[in-house]
């Protein structure tokens, strides 16, 4: 097959312009070979031979600089996504006590099909911050949870859960990279006695779209690693997080008032 230049073909375009459509197709690569990988594993290897997808939104409203509430409905569909697997409903109030350590005590309502339902309370607490000068973020979420079947014979469930990660955000870009999480569960759901009984490995991107949107789609693998009738399970998560209100508007306030000062004195100069 003969080798032909395109740039002789196509008419010619702007440095700007390449340098546009060169970072779009970066990232519809990404993008592309995530689903390629997320969508053979998930249908191949779990033990339904099943596809299950994971989709939320998160909603926060910002009160002011420290307190924010957020509603996380979220919807699980298994069986190839013909059938819902569970639909979870969650209000968290955020407390963002530092820079770098946020603090959310919340309250989630769970529906599984045939089962009354399951009350869960748990409390997350979230550090974050930057590895010296480079790109790289790293998160740990610890998350102290009960959780109750409403039911006659429910007992109440107790789960400590701990997830480091790592981010590799590129400054000035509005993607970001998730390049490996880790969470462990430990609980008292097997027997009275605490216990090592689940882990969780997921890895994906986001992207922002605005100051107040971000889409992320990414892959986990879970399983029970002492429960011999348990395998491991693959899912695609989808998450859309946006921000409801006004932006703040402190900082404009504040130039304002700085830019209405020399003003001022000069007026006073004035014979």
């Amino acid at each position: 097959m003969p080798n032909v230049n395109l740039m002789l073909i196509l008419p010619p375009v702007s440095f700007k312009m390449q340098k546009i459509q060169k970072f779009m197709f970066q990232k519809l690569t990404i993008l592309t070979l995530l689903y390629l990988f997320c969508s053979p594993i998930a249908t191949a290897q779990t033990r339904t031979n099943d596809f299950e997808s994971w989709n939320s939104v998160f909603l926060t409203k910002e009160f002011n600089s420290r307190w924010s509430m957020t509603i996380n409905p979220q919807f699980r569909a298994e069986r190839n996504l013909t059938a819902m697997k569970s639909t979870l409903l969650s209000l968290a109030m955020n407390y963002k006590a530092t820079s770098w350590y946020t603090f959310s005590p919340s309250v989630r309502y769970v529906v599984r099909p045939q089962w009354l339902g399951t009350l869960r309370l748990f409390a997350d607490n979230v550090a974050r911050n930057w590895i010296g000068n480079t790109d790289l973020q790293w998160h740990f979420r610890m998350r102290l949870q009960a959780e109750r079947m409403l039911d006659n014979s429910g007992l109440w469930v107790y789960t400590a859960r701990f997830r480091p990660h790592l981010i590799w955000k590129p400054q000035r870009k509005k993607w970001e990279f998730m390049l490996l999480s880790f969470e462990a569960y430990f609980s008292n759901n097997v027997s009275e006695n605490w216990g090592y009984n689940r882990f969780r490995i997921s890895t994906g991107l986001a992207y922002e779209v605005n100051k107040r949107c971000k889409i992320g789609l990414n892959y986990i693998a879970q399983s029970q690693p002492f429960n011999p009738r348990a395998e491991l399970d693959h899912v695609a998560q989808i998450q859309v997080q946006a921000t409801i209100g006004k932006p703040k508007a402190k900082t404009a306030v504040k130039v304002v008032a700085e830019n209405d000062k020399p003003k001022q004195a000069t007026a006073q100069q004035q014979p």
